[in-house]
């Protein structure tokens, strides 16, 4: 697991630096505004997205979660101290 996020870090850095490098340069003087801000605007909108979707698919209790089985819901029921993610 810690290579594969290792590797992931790296092709990031492959794939996000040219993307950005090509936002700024191509993106600058558009709206008035510079290539850093565009940058800004458009790593800042998938944020607030999720952050909106976030209380619609999130659920409050196990047994809530559909992607879940009903073996889990039933463990996760049956063992309430269990440490929980947060």
């Amino acid at each position: 697991m810690l290579g594969i996020f290792s590797s992931a870090i790296t092709i990031a850095g492959v794939i996000g630096s040219p993307v950005s490098g090509a936002i700024m340069t191509h993106l600058a003087g558009i709206y008035g505004m510079a290539g850093w801000q565009w940058l800004f605007v458009l790593e800042g909108i998938p944020a607030v997205v999720l952050g909106l979707l976030v209380p619609y698919v999130l659920v409050n209790r196990p047994r809530d979660a559909t992607w879940l089985t009903r073996r889990e819901k039933d463990i996760v029921d049956q063992h309430p101290d269990l440490p929980s993610a947060h």
